[in-house]
């Protein structure tokens, strides 16, 4: 199993502490969920937080403008602050500081833009000096803002005594070409025939908002042992993703699309499988404005109603070697 599941979860008191009872049992139900998907109580606890102000200003139809920070041109939170100021900087964003919460998402919207590229060159780095890449990557922005990769191999069920099926909900479609796709890197060979399973799971934990992005593939390996790998094959049966955010920053599709253009490859044919999550986002509609930030040397402009899609590829060789990919498409 790529996923585990926390159990026994506390629930701190201050979760306990708003005023309507089901504001309350929204907000120990986000903190449970982001606990099992592996965040720490400080993280999870500050994430949950932030989504009830945003559901708070929600159900009172009122909206933060970020606009409006135009002319408070003296007050300034710089990435160096932010760092070694953590946790006086999340309370001014719970405060509903449209100064704060204006810098917090430009940085986050910068490190969603950009950080594939930083990813790639870490995992680059990796396979010339060690031949391959590890299996997890955190990188920290000048802000404290940090992202999050896993990738993982395993060897599942015998192929020859295990019956399995394509997951129906997987239909192709067309994919993310033509966007700004980033190759990360490559995983572990696959050593004998039988049934393989990689996943790639993203996370982003900045001050506007946690989001994250996972796809996992299992494929048939059936490799022929000859002296070359020319007619070992591969074979997709299963594929699965899903994505999660909390807060500023809003994953749309809770169950991102899941598509599969080839699920056989061979040295004569394909050469490979694919498939690939598409995660579309936007910022909360409770914040409202635009924002500027620059990404990879490219200066870009959102508003809050902007809708843009992060994508997640997995590639997998003739002769059974995953390969991974990211992009976003505005």
């Amino acid at each position: 199993m790529f996923k585990k599941i926390a159990v026994g979860i506390l629930i701190p008191a201050l979760l306990l502490s708003v005023s309507s009872p089901i504001y309350a049992t929204e907000k120990q139900s986000n903190y449970k969920k982001l606990i099992n998907e592996g965040l720490s109580v400080e993280d999870a606890l500050y994430y949950s937080e932030l989504q009830a102000s945003l559901d708070q200003l929600k159900k009172e139809n009122k909206t933060i403008d970020v606009d409006s920070v135009r002319s408070l041109s003296a007050v300034e939170y710089t990435d160096d602050y932010i760092r070694k100021n953590k946790k006086e900087f999340r309370e001014k964003i719970l405060q509903q500081d449209p100064v704060a919460i204006k810098k917090a998402t430009e940085n986050a919207l910068q490190s969603h833009f950009e950080g594939n590229d930083l990813l790639a060159k870490l995992v680059k780095e990796d396979i010339e000096k060690n031949g391959k890449p590890k299996s997890f990557y955190e990188i920290t922005f000048p802000s404290g803002d940090r992202m999050q990769a896993t990738f993982e191999s395993v060897k599942e069920v015998d192929s020859d005594s295990d019956q399995v099926e394509t997951n129906a909900s997987s239909q192709p479609y067309a994919g993310p070409w033509g966007s700004n796709v980033t190759t990360i890197g490559q995983g572990t060979l696959p050593s004998s025939s039988g049934n393989w399973g990689t996943s790639t799971d993203i996370k982003f934990y900045n001050a506007a908002g946690y989001a994250s992005n996972y796809l996992q593939i299992k494929y048939t390996l059936d490799k022929k042992n000859t002296s070359t790998a020319d007619d070992d094959t591969v074979s997709v049966y299963y594929t699965y993703s899903t994505a999660s955010s909390s807060g500023i920053m809003e994953v749309v599709t809770p169950n991102p699309n899941v598509g599969r253009p080839y699920d056989k490859a061979s040295k004569s044919s394909n050469l490979y499988t694919q498939t690939f999550s598409d995660a579309t986002m936007k910022l909360s509609a409770q914040v409202s404005g635009s924002y500027n930030f620059v990404a990879g040397g490219i200066s870009v402009t959102l508003t809050h109603s902007t809708i843009w899609h992060e994508f997640s590829i997995i590639e997998v060789m003739y002769h059974g070697l995953p390969i991974y990919y990211g992009g976003y498409k505005l």
